[in-house]
């Protein structure tokens, strides 16, 4: 009775064959799994083995592929059974879905043993058992059940030391973001990268949204799918302006087709809230892979009912809350914010305090315009806006009015 409940658990096979479909089809993502999931955690042998056959081609240094078991493992006496499962009509794998999957094999491999854990009690309490012995297995369940919750939340020192060295040997598990500009780039060691809150900043009508379109951009072109929040702009205002900038070397038709095939969304709802904003972000990534979501912005979002509490208050929980979500969804949040008239984010210095990176588009009165690296969290950055007086006040690009377009 018990093995048949152990088998018998919701959507349990489902996740368990999406995931193995996953890494089949691209074995360099087993690493970022590795950690979530052990061949304990499924629910069928013949499952197991093949976790066992992956994690044995990496330690080896081969690549994860179907050919590359079948070669190693045909022989085996699971072998026939995996490849059965493989092949069950309904399995479905979106790669996006990865590390949901991971999670959702991990959460039922718990589960399935609480449950079997408590039917034993059951059986037990109505077999008549002591009630010392029964009240000795609940603490026994507790303490298993808290000592694996808190120690998943922890992770020992050589294993985050593993997940660098497996960083730095496949740079393509941390990708950058490129944002077009050289020394930008240079700067920020090839791009942006998932789970970062950036902050573009300037003052009204100070170009922060042709920059943070002009960021958008190159990246779609790089096969990043993006979405942007256009809390002021419509939508069709929005890709009009990317039309525009991609009219610099072609046609205005060959312009419009080459921004019609973008993975790139807009939406243009106005009255939003930074938990819609969260809840969206979390929904485009999942169901459509997007990996870099623009927010423009910031001072725009509506506050979530708090009407006592003070608008610098509301806009650090907005910044707050879209950092989480850059977290939680290893993504990039780029979110634009208007300056005050001493050239500071406006309305909350939480911010900038949240942000990994804080960007700054700046103007002079001669016309030179100028990007303004000035936090970059463990990386080098132009210092802080108020030592702009100093010789270098950043990185100098030109600003062309026609295409809605930074160059530098």
């Amino acid at each position: 009775m018990q093995t048949q409940d152990y088998y018998t658990l919701p959507d349990r096979l489902h996740s368990e064959l999406s995931l193995l479909a996953c890494v089949i089809n691209d074995g360099r993502r087993f690493l970022e799994v590795y950690g979530t999931v052990k061949a304990s955690d499924f629910s069928q042998p013949a499952l197991a083995a093949a976790w066992d056959w992956m994690t044995a081609l990496t330690d080896r240094g081969q690549k994860i592929t179907l050919y590359a078991l079948h070669q190693a493992y045909s022989g085996h006496p699971d072998w026939k059974t995996f490849l059965a499962f493989r092949n069950t009509p309904d399995t479905e794998s979106m790669p996006h879905l990865l590390h949901q999957y991971a999670a959702d094999v991990a959460a039922h491999s718990r589960r399935a043993a609480m449950a079997g854990r408590i039917s034993q009690l059951h059986s037990m309490a109505t077999a008549g058992a002591a009630t010392v012995e029964l009240e000795n297995e609940v603490q026994s369940l507790f303490q298993d059940s808290f000592s694996r919750s808190v120690s998943s939340s922890f992770r020992k020192a050589d294993e985050i030391v593993d997940d660098i060295e497996a960083r730095l040997a496949n740079p393509k598990l941390e990708p950058r973001f490129r944002t077009g500009f050289r020394s930008l780039d240079a700067m920020l060691k090839g791009g942006f990268k998932g789970k970062q809150l950036c902050i573009v900043a300037g003052r009204t009508g100070g170009g922060k949204t042709v920059l943070a379109m002009n960021l958008a951009v190159q990246m779609v072109l790089d096969g990043i799918p993006v979405a942007c929040f256009s809390l002021e702009m419509s939508d069709t205002d929005l890709l009009m302006r990317c039309i525009m900038s991609e009219g610099v070397h072609r046609s205005e038709e060959a312009a419009m087709e080459a921004v019609r095939s973008l993975p790139l969304w807009v939406d243009e709802t106005s009255n939003i809230t930074a938990r819609g904003i969260s809840a969206r972000i979390k929904l485009m990534s999942a169901l459509k892979g997007v990996r870099v979501f623009v927010v423009d912005y910031l001072q725009l979002i509506e506050g979530d009912g708090h009407s006592r509490e003070s608008r610098e208050r509301i806009v650090a929980a907005m910044s707050r809350t879209l950092k989480l979500a850059a977290k939680e969804n290893d993504v990039l949040v780029i979110a634009l914010s208007q300056l005050n008239e001493d050239h500071e984010l406006r309305e909350s210095r939480a911010i900038e305090q949240d942000a990994d990176a804080v960007l700054y588009v700046l103007d002079n009165p001669d016309g030179d315009w100028f990007l303004r690296l000035t936090k970059q969290r463990g990386g080098k950055s132009h210092g802080p806006i108020k030592r702009l007086k100093d010789k270098d006040p950043g990185i100098p690009i030109r600003f062309h009015a026609e295409n809605f377009r930074f160059s530098e």
